[in-house]
């Protein structure tokens, strides 16, 4: 007896209706979910395969995914683990970018080491979000990363940081405190723009640029202290929006008189050296 022939669209159907029916149940591949293309899902989490092209334009994956989208647990909690399994093979979580904005479920986060960069937008209005657990290990925090967090009362950033892009606390209204990392050398357009109970804020001691008012309209800032014993350069610093005067900062004794005559500088209220 002569067998039917079996068109090329019908055996990939079989194959995929196979693979379904032995792949654990938080596995698909290769879905849409928000205009975002992933490759595999693991507790409810969206992962897509970095990867690249070789001399002869072969598309070739790699050993890192990226956190495109998802959900957190009933709690809240996002903890984005260090590796995930897939097909077979371990995948570093290395990035997230564009994933959770205006998720309004996400409470508390808990990143990886594994993290080398937030990037765009990734929790943007994310307007619940109260908690960020940092881990030695990130460098980027991309722009707009957590603008508009508007519950987010204080951040420990990691001493890796290097980069801080414009935008990326922009809005956080419960904002306190923040303490830059030593690393970090430049810190971006409006970064903390609008943070508007932000109080104290230390800038390390190799900070060297302030781009585009990074901190206007902060308008209830009391106390800044910059370990530099070069006061950081840039135009407009502070924006117009804000009166000096009542502000107290803090620099390296041996630093006092360059930023009492420094033009971005001297216009605090006190400029005292920090205690030793």
């Amino acid at each position: 007896m002569r067998l039917p022939v079996i068109s090329a669209q019908v055996f990939f159907m079989i194959v995929v209706f196979l693979y379904a029916g032995t792949a654990s149940a938080d596995v698909v591949l290769h879905r849409s979910d928000n205009n975002h293309d992933y490759d595999f899902v693991r507790n409810g989490l969206n992962y897509k395969i970095k990867r690249t092209r070789t001399s002869d334009g072969t598309s070739v994956e790699t050993d890192s995914v990226c956190v495109i989208s998802g959900n957190p647990n009933t709690g809240g909690v996002l903890d984005i683990p260090n590796y995930v399994d897939f097909s077979g093979k371990r995948f570093i979580v290395y990035d997230i970018s564009d994933a959770f904005k205006g998720c309004e479920s996400i409470k508390q986060i808990i990143l990886p080491s594994t993290i080398a960069k937030i990037g765009y937008q990734a929790f943007e209005d994310c307007k619940n979000l109260e908690e960020i657990t940092f881990s030695e290990g990130l460098v980027a925090l991309g722009h707009r990363a957590f603008a508009g967090c508007i519950r987010l009362k204080s951040i420990s950033l990691p001493a890796s940081l290097t980069i801080l892009e414009s935008y990326a606390f922009y809005n956080c209204k419960s904002l306190k405190q923040v303490i830059i990392p030593k690393n970090v050398s430049e810190i971006q357009i409006l970064a903390f723009g609008e943070c508007s109970s932000l109080e104290e804020v230390t800038f390390g001691k190799n900070l060297r640029r302030l781009n585009g008012a990074p901190f206007s309209k902060c308008k209830k800032l009391k106390s800044i202290t910059c370990l530099s014993p070069i006061p950081p350069a840039g135009s407009a610093i502070w924006g117009e929006s804000k009166d000096f005067r009542n502000v107290t900062l803090h620099v390296p004794a041996t630093s006092i008189e360059i930023y009492r005559t420094n033009k971005d500088w001297r216009d605090f209220g006190k400029i005292l050296p920090l205690l030793p």
